[in-house]
């Protein structure tokens, strides 16, 4: 098991930014798949993917590290790995059927949450301005209630816990 975790495994310790990461998605040596048909398709045509054309900085923005067995980091002009295709959104091997949904970035959570609580707007018109299914966008927003309620809790435990300590002589 460790041999796994730290040889092909050692792709999921990091995860890609903003992506999913299931086991199809990489070979058995625990290199990307799409990011190898890339680099593959820039040989032997000089030209880049389309799926990253017109995307320099990729997803997360410029020089975003992708960690060991992408493609190069983005540094001295290595072009972004390419978008999920729909093999890599199936996490089931198996079950060829079902696709999941790509997965939500936090920063597009975050604004989700401050639509609906914030500028009182309504799921659906949240859903049609962002282009995100309905129930997605009530279910990220319970979860950053839920979410935001647990990080008030600590914060008033933490300070609950610090005042009895003082109070009892246990702090230094």
């Amino acid at each position: 098991m460790f041999r796994w975790l730290n040889g092909p495994g050692a792709a999921f310790r990091d995860p890609l930014p903003g992506s999913t990461n299931y086991l199809n998605a990489y070979d058995p040596q625990g290199n990307l798949i799409r990011a190898r048909a890339a680099r593959a398709t820039i040989r032997s045509t000089g030209e880049e993917d389309p799926r990253t054309a017109g995307d320099e900085d990729g997803p997360d923005g410029p020089d975003v590290a992708l960690g060991r067995n992408h493609l190069e980091q983005n540094i001295a002009g290595a072009k972004p790995i390419p978008k999920e295709m729909a093999d890599d959104l199936m996490p089931f091997p198996l079950n060829r059927q079902f696709r999941s949904q790509p997965v939500l970035s936090e920063e597009l959570r975050e604004e989700i949450y401050r639509r609906i609580n914030q500028e009182k707007k309504s799921v659906r018109t949240v859903s049609a301005e962002l282009g995100v299914e309905m129930q997605r966008v009530g279910a990220v927003f319970r979860l950053k209630t839920i979410e935001n309620q647990w990080i008030e809790e600590v914060r008033y435990n933490s300070f609950r816990h610090m005042k009895l300590a003082t109070v009892y002589g246990l702090r230094d």
